[in-house]
Formats: C-alpha cells, structure tokens, sequence
C-alpha cells in the first residue's frame, strides 16, 4: 500500500485530477485498515490538489475534505481539526444542491458520528435520521450505504437510552447486511450486543458480540484491527457478566495484535491496557495492574490531551482504586477527583458516568474513616444508580451495602437498617449527617 501510494504522489504528476482521484480511494482503502494517520496525509494531498486545480468550493473539492475530515476524527482530532473541515464540506453541497443533498450525506454522518458523546445528543439524533431520510429517497432499500446510516442512527438512539426504537433500527441495518452476507453486518451486531448489555440481558449480548467476533474474523482475518474492537467488546461484556476467566484471554490477545501491529504505544491499546489492569486488580493484583495503567494514561494524554473526557477519566479511576489498595490515599484522591471534574463538566452532575467518580471519592473517604466527607457522595452516587440501573444492579447494592455500613459506624443502626430495605428515593437515602 505504501508503495502504491509513493507511486500516485510521485507518478501521475501530470495528471492532478486522476492522481487526486487514487488519493482518495487509497485513504479509504488505509482508513478501513484503521491506518487513519496514513489515510489523513492522503487525503489532505487530495484535498490540495483539488483545491488548486478546482477551486476551494467545488463539490470534488468538498469530497476531499470529506475524507480527510472523517480520517482526523478517527485520528481523535475531532473538534480541533475535523469539525471545521465537515461543516465547510456540508457548506459547499448545500450551496450547489441545496439541503440535505445525497452527497452531503457522508459528512453529515462522520460530523454527527464525531459530535456524538460532546454535543446535544438531540441536536446528533436529528442529524442522523436526515441523513437516513435522504439515503431511503435516494438509494434502493437494500444499499449498504442505507443500511450504514441506518445503523449510525441505531447507536445514537441506544446512546440516548431509546432501547426499543434502537433494537428495531439496528435489526433493520442487520437484515439489509444479511441479504448479501455483507461483512459491515458485523456493526449492527456490535451496537445490538452493546444494548443487550445496556438492559442487562448479559447472556444474549455475549451470544451477539460472539457472533460479531466470528463475522470479523472470517471477512477481515484474525490480525485486523476491527477484530481486535471486537475481541475488546466482549471482553468488555464477559467482565460485566463476572467472568474474568473468559475475559483476560480474548483481551490479552487483543493487545498482542495491537502491539504487534501498531507498538507498545499505540491509542489502540489503551482501553485494553485498562481492561487488562481492571482484571489484576480485582483479582488481588494492584502492584501489576499499576503499571499497566500508568502506560495507558501516558499514551492517551499524549494522544488526546489532559482533559479528554474518554478513556483517561476511566484510566484514573481504576489507578485511583489501584493506589487505595496499595495505600497510596493521597494520589487515590487527586485521581478519583480528577475523573469526577471531567465528567461532571461533559455530562453533568446526575450521569451514571459520573456516578464513578463520585464512588470512588465515596469508597476511599469510608476507608480512610472520613465519614463526613463520604456521606454526601454515596447518597449523591446510590441516587444516580439506582435511577439509572435500578436497585438491583450489583453497583447499587455494593454502594448502599457501603453507606449501611457508614450509617453503622455513625451510630445510625435503624438508618442503615431502612436503608438497606430502601428502593430509589426513598427518605433514607438523606438520612441527617452525624453531629
């Protein structure tokens, strides 16, 4: 591939619209392979060569941009670089087509796919079902492209907690895939398995992420870098489901393909890092899950910067819990609020998300017998759970479990007792601070 590329930069000089073409097409053929920082260099040489030979607001011109602006956001450098870059694509179809033109279309998606976790997520979801209108007016029923939008709009809406509605788009994306034995079925699978595991139907959501595993594998081999997504993902689930057993081998070898493929340094390996050191210290490991973690923190913020709002508040959080258990409270805490101050300013202050941090701060404070800094955080934290994942969910019993035993160690015997009787917002969940 390289080579190839060498030779259509260096070839084809004299044919800049020809050569600008094969840009193209060669950074989308990197960008499948997951290469996004080759498919960008690509992309942006044939955004230059169209912009000079065509005029920076010809629709050619405006298909680079396309691609080099969905190629940086895979690269994580979504509002920086590629936001501007889509909406001044989407900018030059409207004005020579008007709105919501079909080739406007692959911008919108990769501008609303890029916006997804940062921006209104109704302002997201309005973007995609326009793009899956116009694709449904203008494609036939069973074009891929249709079903790609299709599938985006069902991950938005699973995003958003709309399970019902995203179950039956995503099964619609699946059975357009399934007419052709289409390897991107493998995405719908994906998103479906994920919202299994939304709704706690941790069985079925295995089943599913399984058979997405073995579409990936059969279509791209077992070395490409969507198998390794996929063997994250149910490592992921398998976890959720308390089977590290199952676990730790599909994640271990994730991360030997993506070492083996990218480096020890790849932004690839950073949620497997943190999977991986989540299994050691759970299991009585922290002293090596400790460096694991650190290794993924170093590598994300070199990647997406201090303040990113994804992995690296989960990478603190588990190293928060990491130096507790080695008796490190002091670094714990700064971790722990660290991660709460991140989320609580990109999801706000009642998120599940934010629940994590607010746990851990919780969790810490009970060990180190600063009740009265604990108490407020666990009846903000078992509030939140409870809401969000019901009163059943392990995560809430362990935290009402814990904020029984502070109402016990205060001297509050019968709070503790109504507590742990209690469902979401019940009156015992702002029991009185001790005095």
């Amino acid at each position: 591939l390289d080579s190839a590329s060498r030779r259509i930069e260096t070839e084809l000089s004299g044919e800049p619209l020809v050569q600008a073409k094969l840009m193209l097409t060669m950074a989308k053929v990197y960008r499948g392979l997951g290469l996004h920082e080759s498919a960008s260099m690509l992309a942006r040489s044939s955004h230059a060569v169209r912009e000079r030979e065509l005029g920076g607001d010809d629709p050619d011109t405006a298909d680079a941009l396309t691609a080099l602006g969905t190629s940086l956001a895979r690269e994580g450098k979504g509002s920086s670089e590629a936001e501007p870059l889509l909406r001044q694509a989407i900018a030059i179809y409207e004005t020579h087509y008007g709105p919501d033109h079909l080739r406007a279309t692959e911008a919108m998606l990769a501008l609303a796919n890029m916006l997804q976790v940062t921006r209104d997520a109704a302002e997201i979801e309005d973007l995609k079902r326009r793009v899956v209108a116009v694709r449904e007016r203008e494609l036939e029923p069973d074009d891929t492209d249709l079903a790609r939008a299709i599938n985006a709009l069902g991950a938005q809406l699973n995003f958003m907690g709309k399970t019902d509605e995203a179950e039956q788009v995503l099964q619609r994306a699946l059975a357009i895939y399934e007419i052709t034995d289409h390897p991107e079925m493998r995405r719908p699978l994906v998103n479906l398995a994920m919202l299994h595991w939304q709704r706690r139907d941790l069985p079925r959501a295995i089943e599913i992420a399984e058979r997405a595993l073995a579409v990936t594998e059969a279509y791209l081999g077992g070395d490409h870098l969507d198998t390794t997504s996929q063997l994250v993902t149910l490592g992921q689930i398998y976890l959720a489901n308390h089977q590290p057993e199952r676990a730790q081998p599909v994640l271990d070898r994730a991360l030997a393909i993506q070492t083996e493929r990218f480096g020890p340094e790849s932004s690839y390996t950073v949620l497997t890092l943190i999977l991986l050191a989540t299994i050691h210290d759970d299991e009585g490991r922290a002293a090596e899950a400790d460096p694991m973690l650190r290794r993924a923190l170093r590598i994300g913020v070199a990647k997406w910067g201090e303040d990113d709002a994804g992995y690296i508040p989960w990478a603190r959080v588990v190293l928060g819990r990491v130096c507790q258990h080695l008796q490190r409270f002091d670094e714990a805490r700064e971790l722990f609020e660290a991660s709460l101050a991140v989320w609580e300013e990109t999801y706000g202050p009642d998120h599940v998300t934010t629940a994590n941090g607010l746990y851990g701060l919780a969790a810490l404070y009970l060990e180190t017998n600063e009740l009265e800094l604990a108490e407020p955080l666990y009846v903000r934290t078992l509030k939140i759970l409870e809401k969000e994942l019901g009163p059943d969910h392990p995560d809430s019993a362990k935290a009402r479990e814990e904020y029984a035993e502070l109402l016990r160690r205060t001297d509050r015997p019968e709070d503790a007792a109504r507590l742990e009787r209690s469902s979401a917002g019940d009156a015992q969940l702002t029991a009185d601070p001790p005095r």
